[in-house]
């Protein structure tokens, strides 16, 4: 099943076999920033610039029920369930990165982000080592033990005062993918000596914001999306990139179906491309 939410608080859900739309719900009164499944409490949660964050459970035909409602005094802007801990992760303009029981969404603290304030699009969680990797809006970068919750790597980026809205890491290299203001920063993480060191940026042409870093492949290569009408695909080995295909809108999303070569193009307005890659 595939989830989807525009700027209107409306929830869509999308059979991922035949791409037929299965139901659509107003669950917010404002833009859906970001959505997330939990498989292991079939539970999808929804954030929102409404200060709210939503949990539902979700039927197979598409059907949805509301189960929990966290109201927020900041916008929320990425949520991320981590199944090993237990815990939901959200964070937005607001300082720290607040925890909830993944269950019962009870408040269990908080990631203290220091000087760093207001969370991109999305946090990643790096199971290799146990951390939490989040981007901030003053051009920061904080590595989260998840255990002890503190902060043990922090960095800015050379853009400062530039919102970092995605990340993805590769494994195999402990590559760290960050994208702010039409530049991909490329990371190398040294956990023994707790640092990120910059190895190379990559500029994206026409593009200001970065809103999706998708690994493919096996992590050999990144999809690029941001507020262009254009994807790109970048090569991690070499950190070169280049264009995919042109759209006739502006992504706000790529995922990538699991076990396919199959390629989703979301937008805020609710319509959903495939593409095979």
């Amino acid at each position: 099943m595939i989830a989807l939410g525009d700027m209107n608080g409306n929830l869509s859900l999308w059979d991922a076999t035949n791409f037929k739309l299965l139901s659509e719900n107003k669950v917010h009164k404002s833009w859906i920033s970001n959505i997330k499944f939990n498989k292991k409490t079939n539970t999808l949660f929804t954030s929102t610039q409404a200060l709210e964050i939503k949990a539902f459970t979700v039927n197979g035909n598409g059907s949805i029920k509301m189960t929990k409602r966290i109201k927020e005094p900041a916008c929320v802007y990425s949520i991320l369930p981590i199944d090993h801990h237990n815990i939901l992760a959200t964070a937005g303009r607001g300082n720290n990165i607040k925890i909830y029981n993944l269950k019962t969404l009870a408040p269990q603290g908080h990631f203290d982000t220091g000087d760093f304030y207001g969370v991109g699009y999305e946090m990643t969680y790096i199971p290799k080592y146990e951390i939490l990797a989040a981007g901030f809006y003053n051009g920061g970068l904080g590595i989260f033990d998840i255990s002890s919750r503190e902060m043990i790597i922090s960095t800015k980026t050379k853009i400062s005062q530039a919102h970092v809205n995605a990340m993805a890491f590769i494994d195999a290299r402990d590559y760290l993918f960050s994208a702010q203001n039409g530049t991909i920063s490329v990371w190398k993480l040294d956990i023994s000596m707790k640092s990120l060191n910059l190895l190379r940026e990559i500029k994206v042409p026409g593009a200001a914001d970065g809103l999706t870093l998708k690994p493919i492949n096996n992590g050999s290569q990144i999809i690029y999306s941001g507020s262009t009408n254009q994807l790109y695909s970048i090569n991690v080995e070499k950190s070169t990139i280049a264009p995919i295909t042109s759209l006739d809108f502006n992504s706000s999303f790529v995922r990538v179906l699991p076990n396919s070569r199959k390629m989703l193009i979301g937008t805020y307005t609710n319509r959903l491309q495939v593409f095979n890659y």
